[in-house]
């Protein structure tokens, strides 16, 4: 996969990634704020309630104090429910219907780190709805020095159903699409300047080096560059380049100066290789018997004189190129050919050769 197919994957799954993030720590952040708003605003409303009415009369609830709560609830709305708590937390008395109570034991843990300021928020939980936890207001209920109870106020009860709700969650639909559209834009903009700094760069440093490369690197490409991240890379291409036009120089001189050995080497041995020639034909000629070992001698030497002619061609044509070709060649005459360069020596050593083959067989050479 290409680095510029590459990048456009990436910046996609970074914007996907981003956005999913984004949005999950905005809600968290905005519902816990939210959260800490309203139990601060709350905190002392059930220690209101509390020491405006006197509520316990013996050992048991004043009838007045309790009136004038529920009195004061249906004032505040149905966003808070009030509920009374025996020191174990169990429910004796709520503002809701006691029949819609789903949850009769409440946990005091919460509680307690209420009256004992820790931070907020502290969620506790919904007699009414025993899956979820909500903030709190919550006062201690003393008789007689022991701790009698405890007034417990659930806040924003019918305010969490409702933003629960889709149909309230879709004012919050234009805030996060601008924020995904933000995300968007900036990641575009990324892209724009990584193809312009790098990928458009990198291109046209490589297809000038493609072009370079067509004209052996006779010429150097100018690799000049806006991007500072390219301009060391230019710099070492540059200097790998100078290299190479170098080697190419030194090949070239090396290349001339084999030729010029070859084509001195060719003279050198043109004419005594053409005596010796003239020698052994001479000898043919005046000599009908015996001829075995010079024939042989004469066609070797009518091999090396083509291998000189086909050597001196080569080196005075800087254009020529080898061409390999196959040639097929008899098995009997090539063993006869090597029986007879061998016949001499065998015959000091008082050793007789034979040589069998199967008629019309052959092998294939490889020949220039």
């Amino acid at each position: 996969m290409a680095f510029k197919h590459r990048l456009l994957l990436f910046t996609l799954l970074w914007f996907l990634v981003s956005a999913a993030v984004l949005t999950t720590l905005s809600v968290r952040v905005w519902e816990e704020n939210e959260l800490r708003t309203q139990q601060s605003l709350h905190r002392e409303l059930a220690l209101h309630m509390r020491d405006d009415n006197p509520l316990m009369v013996g050992d048991d609830y004043s009838p007045k104090a309790l009136s004038s709560i529920f009195h004061t609830l249906m004032l505040l709305g149905p966003d808070f429910e009030i509920y009374f708590l025996d020191p174990d937390g169990n429910i004796t008395t709520s503002g809701p219907p006691i029949e819609n109570v789903q949850r009769t034991q409440i946990d005091t843990t919460p509680i307690k780190q209420f009256l004992a300021g820790e931070p907020f928020p502290i969620l506790g939980q919904d007699p009414l709805m025993p899956s979820r936890e909500k903030v709190f207001s919550a006062a201690q209920i003393d008789d007689g020095g022991k701790v009698a109870g405890y007034l417990y106020v659930v806040i924003g009860s019918q305010q969490r159903i409702a933003l629960s709700d889709p149909q309230s969650l879709l004012q919050y639909v234009p805030v996060v699409a601008g924020a995904l559209i933000v995300i968007l834009l900036f990641a575009l903009v990324v892209y724009r300047m990584v193809y312009r700094q790098i990928i458009r760069p990198g291109r046209t440093m490589v297809k000038q080096i493609e072009d370079a490369a067509l004209s052996e690197f006779r010429i150097t490409p100018p690799l000049n560059f806006n991007a500072a991240e390219l301009q060391d890379m230019a710099s070492q291409y540059r200097r790998m380049m100078a290299v190479i036009q170098q080697q190419f120089i030194q090949l070239r001189v090396q290349e001339a100066q084999r030729r010029e050995y070859l084509v001195q080497l060719s003279h050198d041995l043109k004419t005594p290789l053409a005596n010796i020639l003239g020698y052994l034909e001479t000898w043919r000629i005046q000599h009908k018997e015996g001829q075995g070992m010079i024939d042989t001698a004469y066609h070797n030497a009518l091999r090396l004189q083509q291998h000189l002619k086909d050597q001196l061609e080569a080196a005075r044509s800087p254009s020529a190129k080898v061409v390999l070709s196959y040639q097929e060649i008899d098995v009997a005459e090539l063993l006869s050919d090597v029986k007879k360069r061998f016949e001499l020596s065998l015959r000091q050593k008082h050793i007789e050769m034979i040589v069998l083959s199967d008629a019309g067989a052959t092998i294939m050479q490889i020949a220039s």
